[in-house]
């Protein structure tokens, strides 16, 4: 409210505004509240009171704590005072903060080099989130940070880190990402640092984990596929699993034999065995002409901790469902 009073294209009420923004700093409680207030009280299109945003950005400096906060508050601060020295020593106590993650790192690497433009410095705490990357989606967030030209700009660095990626074990969704990297450069004409070569690489990547992914990833990276003409691949995405089980059973609607099938998990083992709670259910598509499992999804569970109720646990009630089309069957 207080920012639309002070605002000349709207109420231009400068003395309300400050009572409002009194009220408002009587109120806050975090640093981002502060930080909040400061900004507006700084803009020049509300108060332009640049000692009032210093004395709230004070009070949001003693109460930031991890090195999001930090990181943010000396964005703001550069932003809104063009404090270069305020702003470096609270990228500072960012970085001897630290993070458990390779996101806090990352994040204060970008704001170091968008804001202060000192890339030597950018570069060491690239280094240090690249020292706590664990899977594809990590090394793919800091190739495409440090690629860009408003931050490092380093292309050879980004491809290293791709590769890296590659070489990392991750799931369909992240190998499937991967591979929409190289497709979007190419459906927006865009310079890439991944070639043809990488984008089959992590193709037969995702396509190894197709087994362990959501029908939902699968038909959407499908649809990808599809929209940039790479049918070969879209077939290969498309091929049933054809796992061999062997149980077959004379039942077809309209001529299919293809039915979701599905069980409720043992919740209280899985809990056991991995101290995560379970997914409530295991859904596979099964081919009963043919005895033999076209697709499932596990809804990432440690597939070796599923398992079906004894009959003798009582307390779980455990049932089988079997559908097709809006055709289904509940054997209890």
């Amino acid at each position: 409210i207080a920012d639309s009073v002070a605002d000349e294209d709207y109420l231009g009420d400068k003395d309300w505004a400050v009572e409002l923004y009194k009220k408002a700093e009587g109120l806050a409680e975090d640093y981002s509240d502060y930080n909040s207030i400061a900004e507006s009280v700084a803009d020049e299109d509300y108060l332009g009171d640049k000692d009032w945003a210093i004395e709230l950005y004070k009070k949001s400096d003693n109460l930031a704590e991890d090195i999001y906060e930090h990181s943010n508050l000396a964005v703001s601060i550069y932003g809104c005072l063009e404090d270069k020295d305020w702003a470096r020593d609270l990228f500072k106590k960012a970085e001897d903060i630290g993070s458990d993650d390779m996101f806090g790192f990352m994040t204060l690497a970008d704001a170091i080099i968008s804001r202060l433009e000192d890339k030597d410095w950018a570069v060491e705490i690239y280094k240090r989130s690249i020292a706590k990357a664990e899977n594809p989606t990590h090394y793919k967030y800091l190739a495409q940070s440090i690629a860009r030209d408003a931050f490092l700009g380093d292309k050879k660095w980004a491809r290293e880190l791709y590769d890296k990626a590659l070489e990392s074990d991750g799931s369909f969704d992240d190998f499937q990402e991967l591979c929409m990297d190289y497709l979007d450069d190419k459906k927006y004409d865009r310079d890439s640092i991944l070639d043809e070569e990488y984008f089959e690489k992590a193709f037969e990547k995702a396509l190894g984990l197709k087994s362990s992914a959501d029908e939902y990833d699968i038909n959407s990276f499908a649809d990808s596929l599809k929209e940039a003409g790479e049918t070969d691949k879209l077939e290969k995405l498309k091929e049933p699993l054809n796992i061999e089980i062997g149980i077959t059973h004379n039942i077809e609607i309209n001529g299919d034999s293809i039915f979701r099938c599905s069980f409720d998990i043992d919740f209280n083992y899985y809990e056991e065995q991995t101290g995560d709670e379970s997914s409530e259910r295991f859904e596979f598509d099964y081919d009963f002409k043919k005895g033999v499992i076209v697709n499932y999804n596990y809804n990432n569970a440690e597939l070796d901790c599923v398992r079906i109720p004894y009959e003798d646990e009582a307390e779980i009630s455990s049932c089988w469902y079997l559908g097709q089309g809006g055709d289904y069957m509940i054997d209890d």
